[in-house]
């Protein structure tokens, strides 16, 4: 019965989002899993987005509005439906992005049958705005989280690699409330989060495809030009490497009231790797740049 079952809570930060949110919260309530609520929260959009909203929330007993007085940011708003969570699993929704109706159900299950883990994900599909099919993302044999300890999981996190797409998938709310506390809200914001509950928890992979994700071809900072956040997250990916970042991630663990005592001395190890790593990158793109500049000269001789 639908009242022995967890309560998940979904939160949807808002803004501008008349062009998909129709889309994304039809197939939020489509899920097969009986007990959820969906909190939104608009924050101030300027388009249809408030109208849908309040149209889907006269209907639907499920869903819980909150409408911003004033553009408060992307990471206050995001923070937002967290706070107003009352489930005993929490996953942030975005508001372009749709799942299969497997999608909460499955992670219930696997959270449920593994309680020494904080958060559970999927594959993830990316779709391009015209729905073609961009790539498929899997975590799959030396990738799997399943299979990975507390370090070998944080030392991904401090990569690039793709597990900063588990900031979608399904947590504890308790725990997560816990490590928010504790992760300052610059870029690269949702790696940082992840990175602090590796050290505490484990995580959790379903190797079918039930999250479909967005890419826009249009810049986040364009169709977001006021907030400080998402222009930051632009810079931070287009940056080769910033050592301002170290000492911020070093408090950040070393903080924290969620990861054990001698878990936190790994961050000797996780910052020189997280260093080696994001330079290694840098230096690929800058071989990859002079070498598109050569054959661009070159062709144009």
């Amino acid at each position: 019965m639908a009242s022995d079952l967890p309560l998940v809570s979904i939160g949807m930060p808002v803004y501008n989002g008349e062009k998909y949110i129709m889309r994304a919260l039809d197939s939020l309530l489509a899920q097969d899993y009986e007990k959820f609520e969906i909190i939104i929260s608009d924050n101030s959009s300027t388009d249809q987005t408030p109208k849908i909203l309040e149209e889907y929330a006269s209907k639907c007993p499920h869903i819980r509005l909150y409408i911003q007085p004033e553009n408060v940011g992307a990471h206050e708003n995001f923070m937002t439906v967290l706070k107003l969570a009352r489930g005993e699993y929490f996953m942030w929704a975005a508001d372009d992005d749709y799942w299969l109706p497997q999608f909460v159900s499955v992670l219930v299950n696997e959270l449920n049958n593994h309680q020494d883990s904080a958060v559970a994900m999927c594959a993830v599909e990316s779709v391009r705005a015209d729905g073609t099919p961009h790539r498929t993302v899997r975590f799959s044999g030396k990738d799997d989280p399943n299979n990975k300890g507390f370090l070998s999981m944080a030392l991904g996190l401090a990569s690039p690699a793709k597990y900063n797409l588990y900031f979608y998938g399904l947590f504890r709310r308790e725990l997560l409330l816990s490590a928010v506390e504790f992760v300052p809200g610059i870029q690269a914001y949702d790696r940082w989060l992840l990175l602090q509950i590796s050290l505490a928890s484990r995580f959790r992979y379903v190797d079918d495809v039930l999250h479909i994700r967005m890419i826009h071809r249009e810049p986040c900072h364009e169709r977001y030009p006021d907030d400080a956040l998402i222009r930051s997250q632009i810079i931070y990916e287009q940056k080769w490497f910033s050592f301002e970042e170290i000492p911020v991630i070093a408090r950040m663990i070393c903080q924290s009231a969620i990861v054990p005592g001698q878990r936190k001395l790994y961050v000797l190890i996780i910052l020189p790797y997280f260093t080696y790593s994001r330079t290694r990158r840098g230096l690929r793109r800058m071989r990859r740049s002079i070498k598109r500049s050569i054959l661009g000269l070159w062709s144009g001789a």
